[in-house]
């Protein structure tokens, strides 16, 4: 199966749903990236508002925690008006972490 045509593979880039890429490469298939993002303001905006399910803030806040019984600490991002979790990631950047290793080390990597 051939790739998506470049106006396709954009769309989706700036995270317009599949449907609608399709949709928007068949009607504005000479349409570049810059040409794609006009077209979604034009139909309310690039992508969805996050929201908390709790409360319906729209603000949001990275909070560093070691929670009970762990060994590592985590960055939870939660709402930042009634600190309601809505997603967790790692304290370290493994990535970070093993281009340190390997620059001691002198290996590429």
């Amino acid at each position: 199966m051939a790739p998506p045509a470049q106006p396709v593979r954009d769309a989706v880039t700036l995270g317009i749903e599949a449907d609608d890429a399709l949709t928007l490469a068949s009607t504005h298939s000479n349409k570049t990236t810059s040409g794609l993002a006009s077209w979604c303001v034009e139909r309310g905006g690039l992508m969805a508002q996050s929201t908390c399910i709790k409360c319906g803030s729209t603000t949001f806040e990275i909070v560093e925690k070691e929670p009970n019984h762990s060994n590592f600490k985590y960055f939870f991002v939660q709402c930042a008006k009634c600190g309601g979790v809505v997603g967790v990631q790692e304290f370290y950047n493994a990535g970070s972490i093993l281009t340190k290793i390997a620059k001691a080390l002198k290996v590429s990597i």
